[in-house]
């Protein structure tokens, strides 16, 4: 079922037995309201089994607090976990009900890819760092002896560098976890396949990571026990936005 179901308030049905759906699609463009509509029918998942949400979310926040006493090893392992919680994500959009043994499905299906990709993301966060300290440092020796107000160049470009990188790896993840473990696509592809669905939808992209922020600022009012309904409510949009890009327009 369409995410634009004319019925707002019925929970989207759709046929189980076709996701994963087999056979890589090209990511389409979405209008730029969808970045709301994906909040919205999260929001109608979640309630429909908030408890248990707000119990995944303790337990993979302990888990990867726990995980992160050995260095990289919370960037490591999340893959693992947000496979999990895409996979009840999935579940609840198709009206089954999900339990908590549903976060560790990560752990048993594309086990070794989705740990591969947390390396390989981690590794390449510190490639670009590595890099960009270096540019840095090059800039720095170029200015030295400038004017006062040519001095702050290298700040200046290290922080545009260090955005675009950021941005860039933030696009080529997004949706690898997802692309995975549910089409088991190769690393490399997941990445070029998440990138391009973020360039295609920038704008509703735009949309949902503004809704985000206000999100986040309103949970300061809970003195933060909203984050418990908001990151649940976050991650099963992006499973939303998921179906709704890459799954919702094939035949």
């Amino acid at each position: 079922m369409a995410l634009n179901d004319p019925n707002p308030y019925q929970i989207p049905q759709a046929d189980v037995t076709s996701l994963p759906l087999e056979g890589w699609h090209e990511p389409r463009s979405v209008r730029f309201s969808a970045g709301a509509d994906w909040i919205t029918t999260a929001w109608r998942l979640f309630k429909s089994a908030p408890g248990i949400w707000i119990l995944i979310t303790l337990i993979t926040v302990a888990c990867l607090m726990v995980a992160s006493l050995i260095p990289f090893g919370s960037n490591l392992i999340v893959p693992l976990f947000m496979a999990g919680i895409y996979g009840a994500a999935q579940r609840a959009y198709v009206g089954e009900a999900i339990t908590v043994n549903d976060l560790f499905a990560g752990f048993r299906r594309q086990a070794l890819q989705l740990l591969l990709l947390g390396v390989a993301s981690t590794l390449i966060a510190f490639l670009l760092l590595a890099g960009m300290l270096g540019i840095f440092f090059y800039l720095s020796a170029l200015s030295t002896g400038a004017t006062e107000g040519g001095a702050f160049l290298p700040q200046i470009l290290f922080g545009l560098v260090l955005i675009t990188a950021a941005f860039a790896l933030t696009m080529a993840t997004l949706y690898a976890p997802q692309l995975i473990y549910f089409e088991k696509m190769p690393i490399l592809q997941a990445f070029k396949y998440s990138f391009l669905a973020c360039w295609r939808n920038i704008a509703s992209l735009t949309m949902f990571g503004i809704l985000t922020i206000l999100m986040f600022i309103l949970t300061l009012i809970t003195l933060g026990l909203g984050l418990l309904v908001v990151i649940p409510l976050l991650w099963i949009a992006l499973y939303v936005s998921y179906y709704d890009i890459f799954v919702d327009n094939r035949p």
